[in-house]
């Protein structure tokens, strides 16, 4: 039994397979990123509910931008780390969804039901009844001024959180 167990061991380590991990027990998460693979975003209150459900299908975690149209920030944010290929293909396991608060008063709504804090905010909802997680990012403080993160470094934001 115990040559089973060290096969199994061996093989997750080598393979870094959810699948292995959770026949040991060692995954409490359901929600992990694993084949799902998209570069769709979803937009505001009429799309949530559905990207929530494709959140709950796939066992993926949503990734919640919120945002507006004159937030300087939020264009750096978007034309920097956005366009960046290598982010993207991280990005790209996640449901993604876009909201500006602005554009209505129901995305206004979710904006304050989801605990928006200021823009650009992101977080992370493992499905529709799943606990929604707000990160410092894609920003850090850096001797009092907001600096934003490499790519390298949202993406390992990213990793955290998508697992």
């Amino acid at each position: 039994m115990k040559k089973y167990i060290y096969i199994l061991i061996f093989f997750a380590i080598v393979t870094n397979l959810d699948i292995v991990s959770s026949i040991l027990g060692f995954s409490e998460n359901r929600y992990a990123t694993g084949l799902y693979t998209s570069e769709k975003w979803y937009s505001g209150h009429t799309e949530y509910s559905e990207a929530m459900k494709l959140s709950d299908q796939n066992k993926v975690p949503a990734l919640i931008y919120m945002h507006t149209d004159w937030c300087q920030y939020c264009k750096k944010f978007e034309s920097k780390l956005l366009t960046n290929k290598d982010v993207n293909l991280s990005l790209n396991k996640f449901v993604k969804i876009k909201i500006n608060p602005e554009t209505s008063d129901k995305d206004k709504q979710l904006y304050k039901e989801l605990n928006g804090k200021g823009f650009p905010t992101i977080m992370f909802q493992h499905g529709k009844k799943g606990k929604i997680i707000p990160v410092r990012a894609p920003y850090t403080k850096n001797s009092g001024s907001w600096t934003l993160m490499s790519a390298s470094q949202f993406i390992n934001v990213l990793h955290k959180y998508g697992s």
